[in-house]
């Protein structure tokens, strides 16, 4: 799994955290496993992150985009409501044709990961 700044640009205010993927058509073509940095989701929140197959995982290789929270041990954890039964949105803007932008429901809890969007266009 390899990333570098030139892969990515993250973006957090409380409780919003933005992905934005660069690269996206070579990172696709070279089948990447990629994972944003890690997160909390409030000053003293849940310790996070977003990762994500860009090909498509298990069922969904090769016709899905994957995407997974990946909650880690965290700092505070100590503090926080287990399990974890927050609600979590995600969205994929396309940053070329701003008619295919995605989003999915709220979800609760992990039993509900990973989220997978149908792919409406290579890249």
């Amino acid at each position: 799994m390899q990333q570098t700044q030139q892969t990515e640009q993250t973006q957090q205010t409380e409780e919003t955290f933005v992905w934005r993927i660069r690269n996206y058509n070579d990172q696709y073509e070279k089948k990447q496993t990629i994972s944003s940095r890690l997160f909390y989701t409030s000053r003293y929140g849940y310790k996070m992150r977003l990762k994500s197959h860009l090909n498509g995982n298990g069922d969904g290789k090769g016709t899905h985009l994957s995407l997974f929270v990946q909650i880690t041990k965290g700092e505070y954890d100590a503090l926080l409501e287990w399990p974890f039964k927050r609600k979590i949105t995600l969205y994929l803007i396309d940053q070329i044709d701003q008619q295919r932008h995605m989003y999915d429901k709220p979800i609760q809890g992990t039993d509900k990961l990973p989220t997978r969007f149908r792919k409406t266009h290579k890249g």
